[in-house]
């Protein structure tokens, strides 16, 4: 009896576009493969039992990944040593006009999505989603200190006040944008500090600028058109393990990144959780 797979048989996560491919296997957390038939149920009139027949699929890759400290792509500072992602102090910069926040903010989420329509035509068998809109929400739980700045401003301002320019970095990547005030949230609790959650939204353009040489999934969904091309091999033995000899297939597809969310938070590494869904045939080959 051959030996089951492991996450220590999977050899490449790879993530390609015009800049070149990268291979994301030493700052992968977890990733899944899933597929989905759309049915119609075809029983006459008379028959009691559904006879549901598969007109269409759809496929999609999840994943975490953690976001590089620096150039996730450059050679390992020593030899078998693994990129070294990000952790909460990798942040530098949470900006509300002007005002630094970072010393109040004690975790957030950066959400990047991209709308879309399936451009598969009568008679394709596979879903094939082409890029529309982008969206962005930034949401963040703040420490109270004189004020709830967010909410002070939610509940007496107007329209301008409601607006804000948002500089957020982390790692190699540097994020701006106009966003407007959404909602806020002020929790008070025993035996605790006050927080202020704020959450806004995209109003406008957001640029996002990266450190020489250094790639960023944010950039991709957000500044370029989320496509881009993808690569699991499942089945490579694992690190010299005579146990982990099984062998599976390789994945391969176009893909469009249709949602990002960067989490940070205390004593913890910056994860990126993405969705990219497959645009046409998901090819299999056998290892």
């Amino acid at each position: 009896m051959s030996s089951p797979l492991t996450n220590l048989n999977v050899s490449a996560f790879t993530l390609s576009d015009a800049g070149g491919a990268y291979n994301y296997l030493g700052l992968l957390k977890m990733v899944s493969l899933r597929a989905a038939n759309d049915l119609v149920d075809a029983r006459g009139l008379t028959d009691r039992f559904a006879f549901n027949l598969a007109v269409k699929q759809g496929q999609a890759f999840d994943f975490v990944a953690y976001q590089a400290s620096s150039n996730a792509f450059t050679t390992a500072p020593e030899p078998g040593m693994l990129n070294v992602p990000a952790t909460n102090l990798d942040i530098t910069a949470w900006d509300l006009n002007g005002s630094a926040f970072l010393g109040r903010v004690k975790s957030g989420t950066i959400t990047a999505a991209i709308a879309s329509r399936d451009q598969s035509a009568l008679a394709d068998a596979y879903k094939s989603p082409v890029p529309l809109s982008n969206s962005l929400e930034i949401s963040a739980d703040l420490m109270t200190l004189t004020y709830d700045a967010c909410l002070t401003t939610l509940l007496t301002g107007g329209a301008e006040e409601f607006t804000l320019a948002v500089t957020i970095a982390y790692g190699p990547v540097s994020l701006a944008a106009p966003m407007v005030l959404k909602s806020g949230r002020l929790t008070i609790e025993r035996d605790a500090i006050q927080l202020e959650n704020a959450v806004l939204h995209l109003q406008g353009t957001p640029t996002v600028t990266l450190a020489a040489g250094s790639g960023s999934l944010l950039a991709t969904i957000l500044t370029g058109n989320g496509q881009l091309g993808i690569s699991l091999n499942t089945g490579a033995a694992g690190y010299g393990d005579a146990y982990q000899t099984s062998a599976s297939g390789s994945y391969a597809a176009a893909a469009l990144l249709s949602r990002l969310t960067i989490a940070f938070a205390e004593g913890a590494l910056i994860e990126q959780r993405g969705t990219l869904e497959v645009q046409g045939p998901l090819e299999v080959v056998p290892n």
